[in-house]
């Protein structure tokens, strides 16, 4: 070769920081309610790889996005509600809105979302839900509400899902990036941190430890931009394959189990992202990548260390955590959460059967009749003693299943004189009995006055208002009793008389009895499910029965104001069991006495009797805690009630036997050691796609460049209905299979699973099932068809659902079940 040799070129081994010119916005084919956000693209149930229906959306699309190239998402199926355990006890989102959901002009259009016709997106959800539901997207201005927000399903529901994205160069018109310049790209999962009043969204990403396993930790903010001391923007942008903190370092590398190797290299869990073909639709004239998201997987947090800490120390921190808990999630929201229990309330007491108040005219009339009679006790006075007796004996009539008074309440000072009122003045029993029905006029304003003061007034008079209160559940209760039992009617009545659809079902009088021993609550959650049904049968027949009574709808309207009533205080409930296992502990001591002091207040019967539980919402809520009338002071006592419990198992006392040392180290163990899945239920989520990109100065390093966030989403729990697709099962065929048992030996066939029972771990059954125990001896290896396990599970499948419809509480177990004929081809 003739000419000067050419060298070869050199690259500084210092290279200077790239200026960079790479960026990441959403694909080309993506909506534009995206932005500049990568997109995730849903999969459901397809017969072929949801690649190749990917890729001819992608040819579809052309030159931009859509409609109708990509399978379309379902509001209701693919959107939901943020999971309860971000919510505080008054409901309240434990987040800013504005940082997690999408803004005004970014949810899906019909383009990319089923939508019904013509209807929005919201319209679509708030009809699914329905008005006795709160609204699926409040105003973002709501700080007491949250939107729903996207739902993924996992692999097992038959979804899949792929996050695509463009590289493009960040300079005027957005050219795209050489792809010879993309030495890798990727995408990475992050988690969300809840925090109320912050001002930043906060991210952990998840690090995997070489020893297994890994951790969630904060090292970035929502920009990738590692963090510093104090949490400000720290030295660069992460590299993913190469991780430097700027804080924390040392306490990470603890917890992942590197102590004692402080040089070990960490990383992030990357997924890596392909390049879209370019011989598919537009992809020569784009840099786009893709890849496929997994949002299942089988690594764990990592244990936190065993601690050796003194039980007076483990003491010290489970009461702190609790009290700070309670702190955060109660206390400081009791005016809310105090306003919330109320309303619910006063929307209930609105519909509660108390006779009509008077008007101020007739209660001024009444004052001025009982006046001119001289009697020396002022009537403020007696009016309050003898109105809050008449209510208290009210009260007793109702949970005795007595019929309250009709209106107006004439009897109201007969009621009273029943009940002995106390402290009444001398002669009032002949001064009555010439003006009976002044006393009553100003005894019932009395009793009304009493209800307002117990919505207004911080402290309640409890001799009275717990009457109030049992009546209040138990009249909840009967509506629930009364509704339930046309469903049940038209279910279990008598297969010889034919229907009548003019026939208007009537409470049952034994169901009461038969439903006894379920209180309000979960009459409620049975009940909801039936009118769920009932409701969507309007739009789509179902295969069961679900009768629409017009005529009883009041009772439905009580059942729906119940159900905001029992939310709020389940929520309530909810956010303090997070505080540990004092606030278990403490609720339940404090159950078991409330229901000692009402069953000596109220006398036989008993309040389950009645069909009161002080362990079932809303029964607990009213009588346990919160209480009607929650204050940040009651709720105060209650945080160092619990807070107390721990430093209260140190020195044990007779009174509290269960207390010991050793449920201290139990608990804290157990909270070191809890299983932790690195994907739950109970979070947000999002995807970053990044790409590391080549300079075109060979003295410059490469750039790492990072995306926006995705669509923030939320992960479906394995059981979710609206995500499980059929599954078909066939059960063995008795008399095929009775007739090829003696053909098995020339078929050569051996139809058997064969069972080894190790030594001392037989079970021996009995002539009673009382009689099946375990059998001592030696270890056996047994063969059975296989075709027996699968017939022995249906049959026991089969007596168990039947005693299951037999228990009140679990009938709604019909709505998920339904048989038609095998259907068979026609001949032709």
């Amino acid at each position: 070769m003739s000419g000067k040799a050419l060298r070869p070129a050199r690259i500084p081994a210092d290279r200077r920081p790239s200026r960079g010119d790479a960026a990441i916005g959403r694909p080309w084919f993506g909506p534009p309610r995206l932005g500049e956000r990568p997109w995730i693209l849903t999969f459901v149930g397809t017969d072929e790889s949801f690649v190749d229906v990917f890729f001819r959306g992608i040819r579809g699309a052309g030159a931009g996005f859509k409609d109708g190239a990509f399978p379309r998402i379902f509001p209701v199926r693919d959107y939901a509600e943020p999971p309860r355990a971000l919510f505080d006890g008054s409901g309240a989102p434990m987040y800013r809105r504005e940082l997690v959901e999408p803004a005004a002009g970014e949810w899906p259009g019909a383009g990319e979302a089923e939508l019904d016709g013509t209807a929005s997106f919201a319209a679509v959800l708030r009809d699914a839900v329905g008005e006795s539901e709160p609204d699926p997207l409040p105003p973002a201005g709501d700080a007491s509400g949250a939107s729903w927000l996207r739902k993924l399903y996992l692999p097992m529901h038959v979804h899949f899902h792929v996050v695509a994205c463009d590289l493009i160069c960040a300079r005027p018109g957005m050219p795209r990036i050489d792809p010879k310049r993309v030495i890798e790209a990727g995408m990475v999962v992050r988690r969300f941190i809840p925090e109320r009043g912050g001002e930043r969204a906060r991210w952990e990403d998840w690090i995997p430890s070489p020893l297994g396993n890994g951790i969630w930790a904060e090292i970035a903010d929502e920009e990738m931009k590692v963090l510093g001391e104090g949490g400000a923007a720290g030295p660069g942008v992460v590299d993913p394959g190469a991780l430097v903190f700027g804080r924390d370092e040392v306490a990470i590398r603890d917890r992942l189990g590197l102590g004692s190797n402080p040089t070990a290299k960490l990383s992030l869990a990357t997924v890596p992202l392909a390049a879209v073909p370019v011989g598919v639709g537009e992809g020569s004239k784009h840099t786009a990548r893709w890849g496929f998201l997994p949002v299942s997987s089988s690594e764990k947090e990592r244990e936190l260390p065993d601690s050796e800490d003194a039980a007076v120390t483990i003491a010290g921190v489970l009461a702190k955590r609790a009290s700070d808990h309670l702190e955060e999630r109660l206390v400081s929201r009791a005016a809310d959460i105090r306003a919330r229990i109320r309303g619910a309330l006063l929307a209930l007491l609105a519909r509660f059967p108390l006779p009509s108040r008077p008007s101020d005219d007739d209660v001024e009339d009444a004052r001025a009749e009982i006046t001119s009679l001289g009697l020396p006790e002022p009537i403020d006075t007696l009016a309050k003693t003898l109105g809050m007796a008449a209510l208290s004996r009210y009260a007793d009539r109702i949970f005795k299943h007595v019929e309250p008074p009709s209106t107006p309440w004439s009897a109201a000072s007969q009621l009273a004189l029943t009940g002995d009122p106390q402290d009444l003045p001398e002669g009032f029993a002949a001064t009555f009995n010439r003006a009976p029905t002044a006393f009553s006029t100003v005894a019932l304003s009395a009793v009304w006055s009493e209800l307002d003061k117990t919505m207004s007034a911080d402290s309640l008079d409890w001799s009275v208002d717990e009457r109030l209160v049992v009546a209040l559940l138990l009249w909840i209760r009967r509506n629930r009793v009364e509704a339930l039992n046309r469903f049940y009617g038209s279910i279990f009545r008598d297969p010889a008389v034919p229907p009548n659809p003019d026939e208007v079902l009537t409470v049952d009088p034994d169901l009461g009895k038969r439903l006894l021993p379920m209180s309000a609550g979960p009459l409620g959650a049975e009940l909801q499910a039936w009118l769920a049904a009932n409701n969507a049968r309007q739009e789509e027949p179902v295969p069961w029965p679900a009768p629409s009574s017009p005529e009883n709808a009041n009772d439905i309207d009580i059942h729906e104001l119940a159900m905001t009533l029992e939310r709020a205080l389940a929520d309530v409930d909810a956010q303090g069991a997070g505080a540990g296992g004092g606030y278990a502990a403490i609720a339940d001591e404090a159950a078991h006495e409330r229901l000692a002091h009402l069953n000596k207040l109220l006398g036989a019967p008993t309040l389950r009797e009645r069909g009161i539980d002080l362990f079932a919402q809303p029964d607990r809520g009213l009588l346990v805690f919160p209480g009607p009338s929650p204050t940040q002071s009651s709720l105060g006592e209650w945080r160092d009630r619990v807070q107390a419990y721990y430093p209260r198992q140190l020195d044990p006392k007779p009174e509290h036997p269960g207390d010991s040392p050793e449920k201290l180290r139990s608990e804290n163990k157990a909270l070191r050691r809890v299983v932790r899945p690195r994907y739950d239920t109970n979070s947000l989520y999002a995807v970053w796609c990044y790409a590391r990109v080549a300079s075109k100065d060979r003295c410059e390093e490469p750039q790492i460049a990072w995306s926006r966030r995705t669509d923030v989403f939320s992960l479906a729990e394995p059981m979710d209905l609206l995500g499980l697709k059929p599954v078909a099962m066939r059960l063995p065929d008795l008399p095929k299979m009775m007739r090829d048992i003696p053909r098995m030996k020339k078929a050569r066939a051996l139809p058997f699973a064969a069972v080894t029972t190790p030594q001392d771990s037989g079970i021996k059954t009995g002539e009673d099932p009382k009689d099946t125990a375990r059998e001592w001896g030696i270890a056996w290896i047994c063969s059975f068809g296989i075709p027996v396990f699968t017939i022995c599970a249906w049959v026991i499948f089969s007596i168990i659902l039947s005693i299951l419809l037999l228990i009140p509480g679990f009938a709604w177990l019909l709505l998920l079940k339904f048989c038609i004929p095998v259907p068979t081809s026609k001949r032709a």
